[in-house]
């Protein structure tokens, strides 16, 4: 993680990268749909494929009664041809299908020109050899070296329990070979798509954790987006929409909903509503003192919403603060902290983060 750079990227940020074709993927995960749709229209076809293959090698004799070799053998070359065509069309349907499928899983529709440009520092020798000798690079040849053993290792056990049935090839025909390959071919998909999957899962979550911690943004950068948004024409009439929402409703019901409660102990309350997908930074819901503070108290209390006693942020509220506004730009950095602790708690409680 970047010096200095504690905070997860805002929505507006996951947005402007995505813009820049710059989105959390894993190619494993590519590689394990393609892996199990081959696996999986192989064996599902291999009925149709030996019977194609018998029908094959039968080929040659239909043209025998043609004494002309060049007639003969374009006849065959064209009859392969087809056939090879008709055999091989599915599989390309399936690298197409399950690459885009694949992409599309992960990352949705997505298309950034200014990902496909071409870039001088991809010409920069030393660029190339840090990202050669980089942790990432590192971690993906560790990663396709174990893939590459598991799969040795699983092809090894699944040959030698098939032994005693391969003993027999020599002696059946082409259906009972195709019997005895198709049986052997079923169990390796099996634990080879199994292998991929767990990788894909696995590696996947790994490249979204690392897209994150190389994105995080320090608190002055937030900071800065907040001032921008400030500005924004959308941003300001989706609080004037937010405000007449909730101008029918009173302060004991908006602490109910609220995502946190800042409290001095019993004089002033504060309900702060926050959430990533809507607004870049906290929106104080209501201030309420004296009398109407225990009731936002209590009411926050029974319907679970954290409360959290910090008698200097609460009166720094109730001066600074203005209802239905993002919290004041100086009061950043402590609030982020009390939602962080709060979030830690409702982690180790076994509830869903803040």
């Amino acid at each position: 993680m970047p010096a200095g750079k504690s905070e997860k990227p805002t929505p507006q940020r996951l947005r402007e990268l995505r813009k820049k074709g710059q989105v959390a993927q894993s190619r494993e995960v590519v590689s394990a749909v393609l892996t199990i749709g081959f696996f999986a229209l192989f064996v599902a076809s291999l009925p149709r494929l030996v019977d194609r293959l018998e029908a094959a090698l039968l080929l040659p004799v239909a043209y025998l009664k043609n004494e002309n070799f060049v007639v003969v053998a374009l006849q065959l070359f064209g009859s392969y041809g087809r056939e090879i065509q008709s055999l091989t069309m599915p599989f390309l349907g399936v690298v197409l299908i399950g690459g885009v499928g694949a992409h599309m899983l992960q990352i949705g529709v997505l298309f950034s020109p200014s990902a496909a440009a071409p870039s001088l520092m991809k010409l920069n020798p030393s660029e190339n050899i840090s990202r050669i000798f980089s942790s990432q690079s590192l971690f993906e040849l560790s990663r396709s070296v174990m893939k590459v053993l598991l799969l040795g290792l699983v092809l090894l056990f699944v040959v030698r329990a098939a032994v005693s049935s391969l003993v027999w090839i020599p002696s059946c025909g082409i259906s009972c070979l195709a019997l005895l390959t198709g049986n052997l071919l079923f169990h390796v998909a099996v634990w080879a798509g199994s292998i991929h999957l767990v990788v894909a899962i696995a590696d996947f979550a790994f490249q979204r954790w690392q897209f994150e911690k190389k994105n995080m943004m320090s608190l002055a950068e937030v900071k800065r987006e907040y001032k921008e948004n400030e500005g924004d024409p959308l941003i300001k009439r989706r609080r004037k929409q937010l405000r007449s929402q909730l101008m029918t409703k009173n302060p004991v019901a908006l602490a109910r909903s609220a995502t946190a409660l800042i409290s001095n102990p019993t004089h002033i309350a504060v309900a702060l509503y926050y959430d990533g997908q809507q607004t870049p930074l906290p929106v104080i819901d209501a201030i309420g003192t004296d009398l109407v503070a225990q009731q936002m108290i209590a009411a926050a209390t029974a319907a679970g919403v954290p409360v959290m006693r910090n008698v200097p942020l609460a009166r720094a509220l109730l001066e600074d603060g203005l209802v239905d506004e993002y919290i004041p730009s100086h009061l950043i950095e402590p609030i982020a902290e009390v939602l962080r602790a709060l979030g830690d708690l409702a982690t180790e409680a076994g509830g869903s983060p803040l």
